[in-house]
């Protein structure tokens, strides 16, 4: 298994196709967890910043570089217009929707007590799921889709196609202010790809969370 893990870090081609092509290679096998821990035996390289973490139900975890918080959080838990700024281009390149969802599952009714603050989060979406996952300290990407419909294998996994420029995108959201101040952040709201909608702009603008009604409220109300 050693050869194999070297000959596909040696045919270089991102990370993420790097993990994908392991993960693909080794079958049906073997789960979640043993193909997270082959995977780092494997000594994956870093690229823009991110390293391997895990391997969990389609979605790959990435360390990140090392965050201040308070370069992410405004009042009340919210993320800060910087970043928001910076997501939404890279949104919009892979028309994809931005939300801003809480880090913990909770709501009106019962909430969590010990949760600091109710901080929130980025997502990128397309119209079936989550694709990235953008907090101050991983990054989640997913690799696979699972099938839609009613007639399809159980487990079955889509790979889910991605851009070899993503990770290189998404590390503007964790470089330091000094980088971001000094110009060398080429992703502009601008640079999105317009192609698939003849130049115009696709992605939904960014959508604060707002837990959903239960039916006893809706009927309350």
């Amino acid at each position: 298994m050693k050869t194999q893990l070297g000959d596909l870090n040696h045919k270089w081609r991102g990370l993420l196709e790097t993990i994908r092509a392991l993960q693909a290679s080794v079958g049906d096998d073997l789960d979640d967890n043993e193909v997270t821990r082959l995977l780092r035996e494997s000594a994956l390289p870093t690229e823009a910043g991110f390293r391997f973490l895990s391997f969990s139900d389609c979605f790959v975890t990435l360390t990140v570089p090392r965050q201040e918080l308070v370069n992410w959080y405004r009042e009340k838990g919210w993320i800060v217009p910087k970043k928001e700024g910076i997501a939404r281009p890279i949104a919009k390149k892979y028309e994809l929707s931005l939300l801003e969802p809480p880090d913990v599952n909770s709501s009106a009714l019962y909430p969590r007590p010990d949760s600091p603050g109710h901080h929130h989060h980025l997502e990128l979406s397309n119209r079936r799921e989550t694709v990235v996952v953008a907090h101050p300290q991983y990054l989640k990407i997913r690799l696979f889709s699972r099938p839609s419909g009613f007639l399809h294998t159980p487990g079955a996994r889509i790979p889910l196609l991605l851009s070899p420029e993503l990770l290189q995108d998404l590390s503007f959201l964790y470089k330091s202010e000094s980088v971001l101040g000094g110009g060398k952040a080429s992703l502009r709201e601008d640079d999105g790809d317009q192609r698939a909608n003849g130049g115009h702009e696709t992605v939904k603008p960014l959508v604060k969370y707002k837990p959903r009604k239960s039916k006893t409220q809706a009927h309350a109300n």
